[in-house]
């Protein structure tokens, strides 16, 4: 392994991720327009009416080609020099480092929950929105969920689910 800094991995990395949640709050934004619960059957319907309804920008494209140029830039680095695996097995052969990554990565994978909008009664949501709701009502009253009567005639609660989420959204 050779001892070369991680400088230009970490950076086009860090790049990329602030690119993505900057692009979530400037271009997906645009998206609110569609309603949570619309589906759009076709591929050509959903091209349809974001053109028909989102009008986007300069910068809009200029995010993109940035994200799209610094995606190219990583696989190209990999392809040809193997960077990306490099930097990954200096990262995984320290403990802190490997957590400093894994936390990086993670805040990355989890913007979304951060998104403005609104819920939507959509596929299972619904019972998303409710488990979280049940969270919050058992927690408010002092106690722990771990069996309801709300679903059906009692059940263990996030019997099909993990609780870490919905502990957290309820607390």
């Amino acid at each position: 392994m050779s001892a070369k800094r991680p400088f230009p991995i970490l950076w086009i990395l860090l790049f990329g991720a602030v690119l993505c949640v900057i692009i979530q709050y400037i271009t997906l934004e645009k998206f609110s327009v569609f309603h949570p619960g619309v589906s759009h059957i076709t591929l050509g319907e959903f091209v349809g009416a974001v053109s028909e309804q989102i009008s986007f920008g300069a910068l809009d494209a200029l995010l993109l080609l940035l994200l799209l140029g610094s995606t190219a830039l990583l696989l190209y680095m990999e392809g040809r020099r193997r960077e990306i695996s490099d930097f990954l097995q200096r990262c995984f052969a320290s403990r802190i480092r490997t957590l400093w990554l894994l936390g990086g990565s993670l805040l990355v994978c989890v913007r979304f929950y951060f998104s403005p909008g609104e819920l939507s009664w959509a596929a299972d949501a619904s019972h998303h929105i409710a488990m979280s709701w049940l969270a919050a009502e058992a927690f408010a009253a002092g106690q722990v969920p771990v069996w309801t009567f709300f679903m059906g005639t009692g059940s263990p609660y996030l019997q099909n689910y993990g609780f870490a989420f919905f502990y957290l959204v309820g607390v």
